[in-house]
C-alpha cells in the first residue's frame, strides 16, 4: 500500500471517528438524567475510540469528560465549577480530579 493511499485511509477513519464521537456525546447528554450509568458507558466508549484511532477530542467535548475516571461530567450533578483569577476550575466529584481552563475577561480600551 502506498503512503498516499494509507494517509487517505487514515483521514477517512479519523473523520468517521469524530462523527461517531459527536453522536456518542450527544447521546450521553440525553441519557444522563434517566440512565446515568449508560451515559458514563458512552463516555468510556468515546475515550476508547480516541485512543484507538488517535484523534483529538474537540474542546467542547473534552471539557465534559473526566480524564482520570472517564465519566461524563454534568455541572451540578458530578462536577463542581469554580471561578478564580481568570481560570475556571472543574472538579470531578467522582474521583476529585481537578482541571483548570483559562478565560479572558473583557478588555477595556485605555485612553
Amino acid at each position: 500500500m502506498s503512503k498516499r493511499r494509507y494517509f487517505k485511509k487514515r483521514e477517512k477513519e479519523k473523520k468517521a471517528a469524530l462523527e461517531r464521537i459527536k453522536i456518542l456525546f450527544k447521546l450521553a447528554k440525553q441519557e444522563f438524567p434517566k440512565h446515568p450509568e449508560r451515559a458514563h458507558r458512552y463516555a468510556r466508549m468515546i475515550n476508547d475510540l480516541v485512543k484507538k484511532v488517535r484523534v483529538r477530542l474537540p474542546k467542547d467535548i473534552k471539557r465534559f469528560i473526566c480524564r482520570q475516571c472517564s465519566q461524563l461530567l454534568v455541572p451540578g450533578k458530578n462536577l463542581k465549577v469554580k471561578s478564580s483569577k481568570g481560570f475556571m476550575i472543574y472538579e470531578c466529584l467522582n474521583c476529585s480530579n481537578t482541571r483548570k481552563y483559562g478565560y479572558e475577561k473583557e478588555k477595556r480600551d485605555k485612553k
